[in-house]
């Protein structure tokens, strides 16, 4: 069972680093609905690049 969690967990780790190199490196896939905004659509943060790398080598 410890096996299987920890399998599992690996793979969503992996999932989200490669979805934050991909945001590092100018992709655009699930970006806008990652990030909270306003009722008008201005955005609430706006991630530096250095943060996104920062993020996906933490996983």
């Amino acid at each position: 069972m410890v096996a299987v969690l920890s399998l599992l967990l690996s793979i969503v780790f992996l999932v989200l680093a490669v979805i934050h190199f991909n945001w590092f490196s100018g992709g655009t896939f699930g970006f806008e609905a990652s990030l909270p905004t306003k009722e008008n659509g201005e955005r609430v943060l706006n991630p530096k690049k250095w943060i996104v790398l920062l993020l996906a080598l933490r996983y």
